[in-house]
């Protein structure tokens, strides 16, 4: 783990035509494809990835941090909205926590979404 920031930000996708989202360990935001796309840096410099405890305090600002993000990314108008939201948490929670590469992070992403991948 070089970087001790995530940046979240939003990507289009047209095929979906709803905001995806990517989390890149880097601190400029130079990755976004669109600046107008909403992101969020999530620094955990402060954290112990090896503790339990920070394991937790960074999972919690990445769930966060997505929500946020999502919120502002979608337009709550569409009648998708809730169904929109949700898959671009999930989706932005998954890749942070890919991109940290930190197996206790994995260990407690997988036992709380079930899920035996991250992605």
């Amino acid at each position: 783990m070089n970087s001790k920031t995530l940046t979240l930000a939003t990507a289009r996708t047209l095929t979906l035509a709803l905001a995806a989202f990517s989390i890149v360990v880097a601190t400029p935001r130079v990755f976004a494809e669109d600046s107008a796309d909403p992101s969020i840096k999530v620094h955990f410099s402060d954290l112990n990835l090896q503790s339990d405890a920070g394991v937790a305090t960074l999972y919690g600002r990445i769930q966060s941090a997505a929500r946020t993000v999502c919120n502002e990314a979608i337009p709550s108008s569409d009648p998708r909205y809730v169904n929109h939201y949700w898959k671009c948490v999930n989706s932005a929670v998954a890749n942070a926590v890919n991109n940290v590469n930190s197996s206790t992070l994995t260990a407690m992403y997988q036992s709380k979404t079930g899920k035996s991948r991250v992605g």
